[in-house]
């Protein structure tokens, strides 16, 4: 295949070329957006390609259309509401929302015009807000010569009929005229006709009707949306080449965390304990939910292949949750050849929750008025398909679903964990290959992460337990697909899901990390401490800074010259150059403006009213005015803008609009109302051998990259070999970090003979998120990689130093500032020794370190590091 340039490769080379080419997300998008919802980077860079590509005269092709491919359950929708609040800010009023179904139409009404749903997307009950003005959002049958954003939401069906057929009152043609935008979701039914290469003699297809709206006009839009596009066909991928303006496959969505793990439970149970393993499963989801407070209420899908089946499983599930005992809950639990139900029955024991307990929670919550069905053969009616769309509200009382095919598309449900297949047998007649696709897309819809955060400082909306083998909380992080044991038909449906970009049982390593039993016989081990400090919520009074993240981001401006000329391109007149001068770069802090051009800043800050001085003195009450709020290094002193801009323009102008874009960021932080929260300038002691233990992590193979997942014994690079089993000194039996980790191990065993000499006794962890520290500012986590302890005990007072490492890949050294920072505050605000049990303590912090980088090498500080230790002694009385 010969080598393609997508459009989204375009920019990203325009982007490398000459980073002010490109667009940044606006500010009054996220604003404009409801604050139950996050913009993931993800979005952020589908909503900037589009918005480059928008300004890029060069690049844009009108009418324009472009193509996102972006992976079921990434978030397709809240990128469409951000496109419809830019584009509105560009002057467009009219939007028609198209999709296949019925069913995608109504969730969308919900998502863009009822306010009262959850899933509402925008910030203001039917209103956008820009530049302080108020816009209704409205959903219309015909558009009208109003400033309101109007939306016809229409299925592609309804839409050709309506414009193909000559109706009184209908849309037509005409009403595309000038100035459209078309968002099509679930685009890949629009290209039937490019894929089959047919052109209906009528030119009256679905597809060419949607183009013909389109070239209505040079100013119209079409915005296409599809987890599948299809572009390993010759005809969809020779057409898209110069639309595809965003791609963020499957793949790239699990890798990152957005989605549940996804696994097949398959068993030769009889299709009764097959049911009522899926049950007992799935409810024993809700008691671990419940057991950290959460609220999540878990779903199961039980998925028939016709109607009959349907209503008979409806019935049966009746049956069975109603003359179900204490005894089958023991049968199936204690019999089961499966880990899981293992692990439940090891909790239950545990936590003391007998079965009688488990019998009356599963008969309540799966009562008959908790499960719906829903088939051709039960008329789906509005409320239907409201309790479907909402099943995680918190008022939906609904467990169990019943469905042949009617949730393949278009179904948003994020506690959807259990799928139970009702019938055996796979599909003859040729009909094998469609179904099992079909049955991949709603596995692929289940997949859907479900957000929940155990601590408040977890990511809630990724996966958090990856690498933690032995967590039970890994099961909320898990999609089951219960099917019988047939290793034919799960081989048929790994295949199919792979077509989608998911993997099924996607293929992990695990690996052991055993503490050595040597270290067990040390009084370390056995009674020895470690010491951490805790978050806490800041006591307004306190408050005296802004968080350290906040004044860590980078802020940067790129001016636009507005420079336009025209050349001739008949005559061979030489091209006429830029008149509009160099493009310089200041850096300019907010103190040196609050000196030099006060009124500039202060202008600025009048635009925002929640820097209005009465309300930024709620967040921080020890301020004594405004400008100090701008000019300290507490608050926003030390924050630096980065401003690209011409020579021979005015640059106060150009500082004034670098501040409007900061100070919005700053305005946000303030009006969304998060709790401050700090660390602990005051550590406390823990029995090492209760957080430092055992520990089983696994790897999938596209995590395994950089070297982690190697034991260092059998590292590919010669220099980082090493049997680390065979030294007392590191804790665990091997180190599977990355190169980098392995390297600073190298890096203190080159020192060991030294340390040896001075402390009588040496021994580095690797820390494997087992122990967290918290930023003094901000009371952000931090689980550093490794913990070096060096201890004199031969003394009249026992003394142990307690040193943080972090090592840092060459291309992350510049990001996450905050913790080294941290770390450096740990020597120089903590200077005292902490006195614990007539012992002496000191916690030290290293700078970042790295051997391995080509361009950037820590080599020097991590030797400036290392002598400080050699040179520290302790305190004497």
């Amino acid at each position: 295949m010969a080598s393609l340039t997508y459009l989204h490769q375009k920019i990203t080379n325009k982007r490398q070329q000459d980073q002010s080419y490109y667009r940044d997300c606006p500010d009054f998008i996220k604003n404009n957006l409801s604050q139950s919802f996050e913009l993931r980077g993800y979005q952020f860079e589908a909503i900037s390609n589009f918005i480059t590509y928008f300004d890029d005269l060069e690049l844009r092709t009108k009418p324009t259309q472009v193509l996102f491919q972006m992976a079921t359950g990434s978030g397709k929708t809240i990128v469409m509401a951000s496109l419809i609040i830019f584009l509105y800010s560009k002057g467009y009023r009219h939007f028609i929302f198209c999709v296949n179904s019925t069913t995608i139409i109504n969730k969308t009404v919900d998502n863009f015009i009822d306010h009262t749903s959850s899933k509402y997307l925008f910030r203001y009950d039917n209103e956008l807000e820009i530049n302080g003005k108020r816009i209704k959002i409205k959903s219309v049958r015909q558009f009208s010569d109003t400033d309101d954003v109007q939306i016809l939401f229409s299925t592609v069906q309804k839409l050709h009929s309506d414009l193909n057929a000559v109706k009184e009152n209908s849309i037509s043609y005409e009403d595309f005229g000038s100035g459209v935008v078309i968002i099509s979701d679930e685009a890949h039914h629009l290209n039937v006709d490019t894929k089959n290469k047919v052109q209906k003699e009528d030119n009256r297809s679905w597809e060419s009707t949607v183009n013909a709206i389109l070239n209505q006009s040079n100013s119209n839009i079409l915005l296409e949306f599809t987890a599948t596009a299809g572009l390993k066909n010759e005809a969809i991928r020779n057409a898209y080449i110069g639309k595809l303006i965003y791609d963020y496959p499957l793949e790239n969505f699990y890798r990152n965390g957005f989605s549940k793990e996804i696994k097949s439970l398959r068993s030769d149970l009889s299709m009764d304990d097959r049911i009522l393993q899926a049950v007992i499963i799935n409810q024993f989801r809700l008691i671990l939910f419940n057991d950290h407070r959460i609220s999540v209420k878990p779903v199961i899908l039980f998925k028939a292949n016709k109607t009959n089946l349907n209503k008979e499983n409806f019935e049966r599930f009746q049956e069975l949750i109603k003359s179900l005992t204490v005894e089958d809950l023991r049968r199936i639990l204690l019999n089961s050849k499966s880990e899981i139900c293992k692990q439940i029955n090891s909790y239950l024991l545990m936590h003391s929750i007998d079965f009688s307990t488990l019998l009356y929670e599963i008969q309540v919550g799966f009562a008959p008025e908790h499960c719906l069905i829903t088939d051709t053969a039960n008329k789906i009616t509005p409320l239907t398909n409201e309790i479907l769309n909402s099943l995680e509200d918190h008022d939906n009382p609904y467990r169990a679903i019943f469905a042949v095919d009617q949730l393949n598309e278009g179904w948003d449900v994020l506690n959807l964990f259990d799928i139970v297949r009702t019938y055996d047998t796979r599909q003859d007649g040729g009909k094998n290959q469609d179904y099992t696709i079909k049955e991949a897309q709603l596995i692929g819809r289940g997949a859907r992460y479900c957000p929940f955060r155990v601590n408040d400082t977890d990511p809630k909306f990724q996966r958090k337990y990856d690498s933690d083998e032995n967590n039970i909380m890994r099961l909320c992080e898990t999609l089951f697909y219960h099917c019988y044991n047939e290793e034919r038909y799960i081989s048929e449906l790994k295949k199919a899901l792979k077509t989608t970009g998911l993997e099924m049982d996607i293929e992990t390593n695990i690996f052991d990390y055993k503490i050595k039993d040597s270290f067990k016989k040390t009084d370390l081990y056995r009674s020895g401490v470690v010491f951490t400090n805790k978050r806490k919520e800041k006591c307004k009074a306190t408050i005296d800074s802004i968080d350290q993240k906040l004044k860590d981001d980078l802020y940067s401006y790129s001016a636009i010259s507005g420079f336009s000329t025209t050349d001739s391109i008949m005559t061979e007149d030489e091209v006429k150059k830029s008149k509009i001068g160099e493009q310089n770069i200041k850096k300019i802090k907010f103190s040196e403006i609050v000196k030099d051009s006060y009124p500039i800043i202060h202008k600025a800050c009048r635009q925002f009213k929640s820097l209005e001085f009465s309300n930024i003195l709620r967040h921080y009450p020890n301020l004594g005015s405004l400008k100090e709020f701008l000019s300290s290094s507490k608050y926003l002193g030390d924050i630096t803008i980065r401003i690209n801009y011409y020579s021979g323009f005015n640059l106060n102008e150009y500082i004034y609009k670098a501040l409007i874009k900061t100070l919005n960021i700053v305005s946000t932080h303030l009006s969304s109302e998060i709790s401050e929260y700090e660390g602990s300038k005051e550590f406390y002691p823990y029995k090492i051998k209760d957080i430092f233990t055992d520990k089983t992590i696994s790897l999938s193979k596209i995590a395994q990259q950089g070297g982690r997942g190697v034991s260092q014994c059998d590292s590919s690079t010669d220099d980082l070999q090493m049997d680390l089993s065979a030294h007392d000194w590191y804790i665990y039996n091997d180190n599977y970090g990355t190169n980098e980790e392995k390297a600073l191990v190298k890096e203190i065993y080159s020192y060991m003979d030294k340390l040896k000499d001075k402390y009588s006794k040496v021994f580095l962890l690797r820390n494997e998120q087992q122990y967290s520290i918290y930023s003094f500012n901000g009371g952000n986590k931090f689980e550093p990689d490794f913990l070096l302890f060096l201890i004199n005990d031969n003394k009249d007072v026992y003394e142990q130093i307690q040193v943080f490492i972090e090592p840092k890949g060459e291309n992350l050294l510049s990001t996450n500032n905050w913790k080294e920072k941290f770390l450096q505050q740990i020597a120089n605000e903590h200077t005292s020794e902490i006195i614990y049990e007539n012992a002496k303590f000191k916690l030290i912090g290293f700078q970042f370190t790295n051997f391995t980088g080509k361009l950037v090498n820590r080599k020097n500080e991590f030797i400036e590091d290392m002598q400080s230790l050699m040179d520290f002694e302790f305190e004497t009385v």
